[in-house]
């Protein structure tokens, strides 16, 4: 199967018979037969089936990816590689295979419509004791948030249930104890609210009183990279023009702490003028409630 979706040295594949091969494949079930025993396979044979299968999703042949993946036994493929977290051999292989899916526009947004099936990447398995799981899921969680951007915008809207269940779970993640989640998610935060096509979500994001004191609560961390990063973010909240209430009343409050914290804030960044720069904006700010 790899050699005719790949070709060999001297061929490149045949695209008629990558068609006729994923006809096939489709036909038998074969895709869902192999997840349902991807732990009896060896190493070897789990990743070639990772090459196969994502190069189906990729490539779309016989509307694999783009029609079979969204049938009833579609799904259920989708719903496997999601469970195959749970299993320590297979997890890295599902990860790969599951992230080539949330490339495809219309798997990806059937996994946002049902945020079920997603909910326990957040809630779980980035939360892993074993840090290669913990690790893969959240690859797969910036890929659910970075991929296809406008769909991700649309879906996230500030009205919707959407942005409450992700930003609920995401809330648990910058708080994680292990502290390079806690920077990766941050920095994830940082990229994802700063992104133009998200402007919308940054405003509603930086108007919860609640999420200005969780990140408020990640700025103490010990970690001068947790802090560093949880800077970029309370930034945006201090420099929002048309604050909430509730921002600007806890912003007012904690005003003197503030400036008296960012004065003596992570001094060995004092050779890096845009972050001197900015810490002293951020001060004025303060001053000026």
């Amino acid at each position: 199967m790899k050699d005719y979706l790949l070709g060999t040295h001297s061929k490149t594949p045949n695209i008629a018979k990558c068609e006729e091969l994923a006809s096939e494949t489709i036909r038998t079930s074969l895709t869902l037969k192999v997840l349902q025993h991807f732990d009896k396979l060896d190493l070897e044979e789990r990743k070639m089936y990772v090459t196969v299968f994502d190069i189906l999703v990729a490539k779309d042949y016989c509307q694999f990816s783009t029609e079979y993946l969204l049938t009833e036994e579609g799904r259920k493929i989708i719903q496997l590689l999601v469970d195959g977290y749970k299993d320590t051999a297979i997890a890295l292989n599902c990860g790969i295979m599951l992230r080539e899916c949330i490339k495809v526009r219309c798997i990806h947004e059937y996994l946002l419509d049902h945020s079920e099936i997603i909910e326990p990447i957040f809630t779980n398995y980035s939360h892993s004791p074993t840090f290669e799981i913990a690790s893969d899921a959240f690859n797969t969680i910036q890929s659910l948030l970075r991929n296809n951007k406008q769909l991700v915008s649309k879906k996230m809207n500030a009205q919707g249930e959407l942005y409450s269940k992700v930003f609920g779970w995401y809330a648990a993640l910058i708080n994680h104890e292990e502290y390079v989640t806690r920077r990766m998610s941050l920095q994830l935060l940082n990229e994802f609210l700063l992104d133009k096509v998200n402007f919308d979500i940054m405003i509603a994001y930086i108007g919860d009183v609640q999420n200005l004191m969780n990140i408020m609560n990640v700025l103490r961390k010990p970690e001068p990279l947790v802090q560093y990063e949880a800077f970029h973010v309370f930034k945006v909240f201090v420099a929002n023009p048309e604050k909430t209430p509730e921002v600007k009343a806890v912003l007012k409050q904690n005003s003197e702490k503030l400036i008296a914290f960012l004065l003596d804030f992570l001094p060995g960044k004092d050779n890096e003028h845009q972050f001197v720069d900015e810490k002293k904006l951020l001060i004025k700010m303060l001053k000026e409630l």
